[in-house]
């Protein structure tokens, strides 16, 4: 049994034994697997992407942006004259956010060629729970003595669908998707669900695209010899139920205030001291770790989720050995795990629902 947040579909009837109507079975949707996805998670909010930081606009893939069983993202797509950047290094072991290292291949502006590997793209993506936002940002250096140019194009797709039906366990009832609208800066996609609850996912630019299409944004960058410049897109998700819109504040106070909570928790932990280097570093990223898979329920009561990206919920059996194994470590979630598998135990038998 499993316990999330909302599920987009309809409830599950009452009555035992008898599924929902609107809930129809459906062939698995997914192609290929994410085993070498880059995972960022921070909260009930997490981030799968492609190894270079994307998410394809073709359909029958699982990543994308994941809040509450619902994936608000599902393409994300960024070209340097109209061609996918190469990637060079990826890192995402603190868990909640990712560096990676972009470049440029072989271009054409207008007839005029950019050669491969003239630029630099370092590229830092931040997960932040407490403003349910993923901040991008991006930094264009020029590695040539000379001044060059070139578009910078970033591009999004949304579909908002509910996870089960991603994974092809069934087909939920549709909502109604509103067509993309941008005001100044920002570019925002809205969902109806039938559940009754408005999803939203508004894309904030900083500076100003140059070019702003239907669900397109796009720059002309002019750089001087060995000169950079900064982009920055923020993604907002937010819904209708209570406390879940939060206020947008600038990225960099996001980075900070997540180092410090994430120091905050280890801190709060048992510390083990060894005299072997390989023994703390595998302590150090087993406790990130299992940061990242913390989540909450029911205003704040913590648990160990099963796993990303398919089982970010509460489970009976893998929430609660998690916290009895970590008893050592963190006292409170094991009292939290507890309190809510209570709270949820089941008090039917309900073949379809198992």
């Amino acid at each position: 049994m499993t316990k999330s947040g909302h599920t987009l579909a309809a409830a599950v009837d009452s009555t035992v034994g008898e599924a929902n109507p609107n809930l129809v079975p459906e062939v698995h949707s997914i192609h290929g697997n994410v085993a070498e996805a880059t995972v960022i998670k921070n909260g009930n909010l997490f981030f799968l992407s492609e190894p270079d930081g994307t998410l394809p606009l073709a359909p029958g893939h699982g990543f994308g942006l994941y809040y509450h069983d619902c994936r608000f993202l599902n393409g994300y797509e960024l070209k340097i004259c109209g061609k996918k950047p190469e990637v060079l290094v990826r890192n995402a072991d603190r868990g909640f956010m990712a560096t990676l290292g972009l470049s440029n291949p072989n271009v054409n502006l207008n007839g005029k060629p950019l050669p491969k590997h003239s630029v630099e793209i370092r590229w830092e993506r931040i997960a932040s729970a407490e403003d349910l936002a993923l901040v991008d940002t991006l930094l264009l250096q020029n590695l040539t003595s000379e001044s060059i140019s070139f578009s910078l194009e970033f591009q999004f797709q949304t579909a908002f669908e509910d996870i089960f039906a991603i994974r092809g366990l069934f087909q939920g009832k549709h909502g109604v998707r509103h067509p993309p609208v941008w005001e100044n800066s920002v570019l925002s996609f809205r969902y109806d669900g039938a559940d009754e609850i408005e999803r939203e996912i508004a894309i904030d630019f900083s500076p100003v695209p140059d070019e702003m299409l239907r669900n397109i944004a796009s720059y002309r960058v002019e750089l001087a010899p060995r000169g950079s410049r900064q982009v920055r897109v923020s993604l907002n998700v937010s819904t209708s139920e209570p406390r879940k819109r939060a206020a947008r504040r600038p990225a960099g106070i996001r980075l900070e205030e997540s180092l410090e909570r994430a120091g905050g928790w280890r801190e709060q932990a048992t510390k083990v001291h060894t005299n072997s280097l390989l023994l703390s570093r595998v302590m150090d990223r087993s406790l990130s770790d299992l940061r990242m898979l913390r989540c909450t329920l029911d205003g704040g009561a913590s648990y160990f989720a099963a796993g990303v990206p398919w089982f970010v919920a509460l489970f009976g059996r893998d929430s609660i050995i998690t916290a009895l194994q970590t008893l050592a470590y963190d006292l409170s979630i094991a009292e939290h795990t507890i309190r809510l598998l209570a709270k949820y135990q089941g008090k039917e038998l309900n073949p379809w629902r198992e």
